[in-house]
């Protein structure tokens, strides 16, 4: 651990909130940390206790690098990384963040509130030429900082949270994400609000209150609860993401966790036939074989197609099919099925990239279902905890509510219910230009033949042991005439 400590990158971080109200993220084990000497000691709001380790620093606007150099306190002046987290209303803009010769990033805070509150940001970019912009509240408003020239932008959501001992702690986290536009906040009968916080917002028509017996609960997009409180409800809670916290208040589940390690994946491969696009993914997924095998598939159908106006993505993941599909049919319309919380989070910003997405949060099957997925605890013998509730559609009547009359290109890949899903929407196959299918049994791969034969050929695929494969069946009309 402490070498681990002696190898951390010395950062100085400029952060002008109470350390009581919301503490600095912890950037480094080498970390500086600044605070203006009348915010330093806190506004006694008894939330965390972290007003140690901090070293005070003037207010307004400041030199940042003349501070550094002539403090007692930082006995070390390099640092590998300078990062200044700022707000219109803040006290402290500091400058000449560029002296230290080293990479600066600024971290936009509130760009709602106050005089101007984008302009201030925009222009203090400007001023210090940070080489990065990032921001831990609302995303959409990152493209004023694209639109200004700023090529290094990130959403870094949830970087100021940490768990501290504290009776408030579920208060503090509330009132803050009151600060999301549009969410709806419930809490139990017994939720206390001592300092006035969720008023203080000024939307308390946006807070519930949860009666009746937790059968009766809605699902929750996300779930904040103590295991105490877990136990004591003795049934699962309902959410798609959940932050579970033990009596000192440690985080001890999150299933969020890999929304912010998400990362931009770069399909343009110069000099092939990969999809020219970027999607959002995570760790653990080996796109680049995905790509190249679903460009493999989809390319030598595409240029046989005539004109094609309505993709069906079912079972779309983070979107690499439908960014293949993109590349092929540029004008289509692409409506993506999925249902997972966290690959359909991702999916969502993949669709703003790939452009002309419709994005329906359900999955599609034989029949109508729910089917429940166990977040924590793993025992399943255990009657509590929280659990996930995933909703599945028919799939001929899932697509006649949207109104289409045509399928141009289907693809299906569900892990299993590939048949169901080919046998519900039996009306439209006749006329489907392509449809490329994966099948995880040979079983269902058979059976998928004998549906799809009468009207179509199996143009080619890609078959793994004959237990798993992808499969490419081009409707007769449009095979190509034989020379």
């Amino acid at each position: 651990m402490g070498d681990n400590k002696a190898t951390a990158p010395r950062v100085l971080l400029n952060r002008s909130a109470p350390p009581d109200y919301i503490p600095p993220p912890l950037l480094s084990d080498r970390q500086v940390t600044l605070c203006p000497k009348v915010r330093a000691k806190g506004f006694g709001l008894g939330f965390v206790n972290f007003t140690g380790g901090l070293v005070e620093c003037p207010g307004g606007d400041y030199d940042l690098y003349d501070f550094v150099q002539q403090s007692e306190q930082i006995a070390d002046k390099e640092f590998d990384l300078v990062v200044v987290w700022t707000s219109s209303f803040d006290y402290s803009n500091p400058f000449n963040t560029k002296k230290f010769g080293c990479p600066t990033v600024l971290l936009a805070g509130d760009t709602h509130h106050w005089e101007f509150p984008i302009n201030h940001l925009l222009a203090y970019w400007a001023t210090e030429g940070f080489d990065y912009v990032a921001t831990a509240y609302n995303r959409q408003h990152l493209h004023w900082f694209a639109a200004a020239g700023v090529e290094n932008l990130a959403w870094m959501s949830l970087i100021s949270m940490r768990c501290f001992s504290s009776r408030s702690c579920p208060e503090v986290i509330a009132a803050d994400l009151l600060d999301l536009r549009r969410l709806e906040l419930y809490v139990e009968e017994s939720f206390a609000d001592p300092y006035v916080l969720v008023q203080q917002r000024g939307v308390p028509e946006r807070v519930h209150e949860l009666t009746g017996e937790p059968a009766s609960w809605p699902g929750f997009d996300v779930a904040v609860c103590a295991v105490r409180n877990l136990q004591r409800l003795g049934q699962p809670l309902k959410a798609n993401f959940a932050f579970v916290l033990e009596d000192n208040h440690q985080l001890v589940f999150a299933n969020a966790e890999k929304i912010t390690e998400t990362f931009l994946i770069d399909l343009i491969q110069k000099d092939s036939s990969a999809p020219s696009a970027w999607l959002r993914g995570y760790e653990g997924v080996e796109y680049k074989e995905t790509v190249a095998n679903l460009s493999r598939l989809y390319k030598p159908t595409a240029s046989l197609l005539p004109e094609v106006k309505v993709v069906v993505d079912v079972g779309a993941i983070v979107g690499v099919a439908s960014a293949c599909f993109r590349t092929f049919h540029a004008e289509a319309v692409i409506h993506c099925f999925e249902v997972d919380p966290l690959a359909l989070h991702l999916l969502q910003q993949s669709a703003l990239i790939l452009g002309n997405c419709r994005l329906h949060p359900v999955s599609l099957a034989g029949q109508n279902s729910y089917k429940t997925r166990r977040l924590w605890p793993e025992d399943t013998q255990a009657k509590w905890g929280v659990e996930q509730v995933l909703t599945f559609r028919e799939a001929k009547a899932a697509l006649q509510e949207l109104g289409l009359e045509r399928i141009d290109v289907l693809g299906v890949a569900i892990c299993g219910q590939e048949v169901e899903v080919l046998t519900s929407l039996e009306p439209w196959l006749k006329d489907i230009k392509v449809i490329y299918v994966e099948f995880y049994s040979e079983q269902d791969c058979k059976q998928i033949d004998r549906m799809l034969d009468p009207s179509r050929s199996l143009w080619q695929g890609e078959v793994i042991a004959s237990q798993r494969g992808s499969l490419c069946y081009l409707n007769r009309a449009y095979l190509p005439d034989e020379e």
